[in-house]
């Protein structure tokens, strides 16, 4: 079960993996690649440790979710392989690698024509592991509390706003105890009137709200979602079996109007 890295020009054993921790990640591109894998070959230049472990790890997290599979005749289109595996083995970030995960998973069709997902791992390929912890912990607090919510409405997605303490934000991206401004600046945002933050950067993910009933008594994020972050959000979670990474949920935050600050805040 090792022909599927060959295949790509990989070797773990000349850097020192032994097979047993290739099985799964063989199992994992064989389901969701199938003829793309001959398509796109030897493309990805020298495999260094870094990207042969990390493309192990992104298999690996194909293959659990295997159980979603639409027909084990269907893969995803080779220019969506090329660009998930070429920059998935450059990334090491858990969230950033099941959202590259669960677009392999999501993509997957009967003739591998489909190439809607070579935009969302464009986007993914152009955050930041914090700016994708963001939106994570964002669209997954609220699937919970407004699973069906239609952020395409704006006056819906208005009066369905995700709150939470700039402290908490700092926590989900990996900068707990850091200053105001390093938070923001990790996770791509701008601070604007109220201590509210917007966020910035294009697509947008997320919107900015409008005016708050009062001022929040300590710095909050607080934002507003689109079709585009929840489309994203939902590829990336795609299959039954998926969990989300350790510390990549709100633990502190509120689902309510865009104007009303919640009292916690």
């Amino acid at each position: 079960m090792g022909e599927e890295l060959e295949v790509l020009g990989v070797d773990p054993a000349a850097l020192g993996i032994p097979a047993s921790m290739t099985v799964a990640a063989a199992l994992g591109l064989k389901w969701v690649a199938g003829p793309s894998l001959q398509a796109v070959g030897k493309a990805f230049g020298d495999w260094t440790d870094l990207r042969v472990r990390n493309l192990l790890r992104l298999g690996e997290r194909v293959e659990k979710r295997a159980v979603a599979s639409p027909g084990e005749s269907s893969h995803v289109s080779p220019r969506l392989l090329h660009k998930v595996l070429e920059d998935g083995s450059w990334i090491e970030d858990d969230v950033a690698q099941e959202y590259l995960a669960g677009i392999l998973v999501g993509s997957r069709t009967h003739d591998g024509a489909d190439e809607d997902g070579v935009f969302m791992a464009h986007m993914v390929s152009n955050m930041t592991a914090a700016q994708l912890r963001l939106h994570h912990a964002f669209y997954a607090k609220l699937a919970i509390d407004a699973p069906d919510v239609e952020v395409g409405d704006s006056d819906v997605a208005e009066r369905h706003a995700v709150w939470a303490p700039l402290e908490e934000v700092g926590r989900v991206i990996g900068r707990e105890n850091a200053e105001m401004g390093a938070i923001m600046a990790a996770s791509g945002l701008v601070q604007a009137s109220l201590m509210r933050v917007r966020g910035i950067g294009e697509p947008r993910i997320f919107e900015p709200p409008g005016m708050f009933d009062r001022a929040p008594t300590r710095p909050t994020f607080v934002a507003v979602g689109t079709i585009l972050g929840a489309t994203l959000y939902a590829l990336a979670t795609s299959g039954a079996k998926y969990e989300a990474p350790a510390g990549s949920t709100f633990q502190e935050a509120w689902v309510q109007d865009s104007g009303t600050v919640p009292v916690g805040l």
